[in-house]
């Protein structure tokens, strides 16, 4: 895919540019530097220690492979991300896919890199529940106990598309469910349908298989139904006030850096990523034309 973002300053490569920028300067380019870090957001998929210094040691690959000077902070969910764009308080984030079109509606952030997931940009989502249960799709879900994961944390991963197909069938998600219990992750939304605590759930595709080791017949006990639609992976967005030299420089640090396989386990372990490639803003054109169809509003996934 072809990204949006380019280059002004001329050079033979990569640092040749860093050095341009941090030694002479171009014209705007202004962040990267000790007196002006390049402030970088994420959410971290688990809320422990150890994550947050893993994700120091992919700012310092970072910084090593450009040059740059880059700060991480971590917010407690993508709201507060959205917000800290909107604010000009980062010019750098790693946003799921509805965080990303509300950035994008209030005119906060542009799509630069996707994560890809088995080389695709997308994925998908999917209804489980336990094969005893008597649920046989989406129309049975009315009244029922749904597990889903934290909105909050994942900005709707996992909910998104399950959540249109319940609208599709004219299941009004807010109101005709019996009850919608947040669970940490998609793992536990799988644990919390086979021990019964929830009737029905939705997660990633297929999340199953998180729990095989622990229970070896998880994917005879429950059935997963996958949810229609494409959702696209996590991107990494600029902010508009951003210069697009410093953006370039970024971009094919993070390039270089995803696509050493070196690096492989640490970027899944703190963003659960594969590999990155370039994007832009129509990526998110078929899923913003499911909300549409569905007269979903955006912030109703945050709910």
């Amino acid at each position: 895919m072809k990204g949006a973002v380019g280059r002004t300053c001329r050079g033979p490569g990569l640092a040749v540019l860093v050095a341009t920028l941090i030694l002479t300067g171009c014209e705007g380019a202004s962040y990267g530097t000790p007196a002006n870090p390049l402030r970088f957001g994420y959410v971290p998929h688990e809320r422990t220690q150890i994550i947050l210094f893993r994700a120091a040691d992919v700012t310092e690959l970072i910084e090593s492979q450009s040059g740059l000077v880059v700060e991480p902070f971590a917010t407690m969910d993508y709201l507060g991300l959205v917000e800290a764009m909107c604010n000009r308080e980062a010019e750098v984030s790693v946003l799921a896919a509805s965080a990303y079109v509300l950035a994008a509606e209030r005119g906060c952030a542009e799509a630069a890199l996707v994560s890809l997931q088995a080389g695709e940009p997308f994925h998908q989502e999917q209804l489980v529940f336990r094969t005893d249960s008597g649920i046989e799709g989406v129309g049975d879900l009315a009244g029922k106990t749904f597990c889903r994961p934290d909105v909050e944390l994942n900005s709707g991963s996992g909910w998104i598309a399950p959540f249109l197909e319940m609208r599709a069938v004219g299941i009004d998600p807010t109101a005709d469910l019996g009850q919608i219990v947040d669970v940490p992750t998609d793992r536990d939304v799988v644990k919390a349908v086979y021990d019964g605590d929830c009737e029905a759930g939705s997660t990633i595709v297929d999340a199953r298989d998180q729990l095989v080791e622990e229970i070896p017949t998880v994917k005879e006990d429950m059935t997963a139904i996958v949810a229609s639609g494409k959702i696209p992976n996590d991107v990494i967005a600029f902010a508009p006030h951003l210069d697009a030299e410093t953006r370039a420089v970024f971009t094919q640090a993070m390039l270089a850096v995803a696509s050493n396989a070196d690096n492989a386990d640490l970027l899944n372990a703190v963003y659960r990523w594969n590999l990155l490639a370039e994007a832009d803003d129509a990526l998110f054109d078929d899923f913003r034309q499911q909300l549409e169809m569905a007269d979903v509003d955006i912030k109703d996934l945050r709910r």
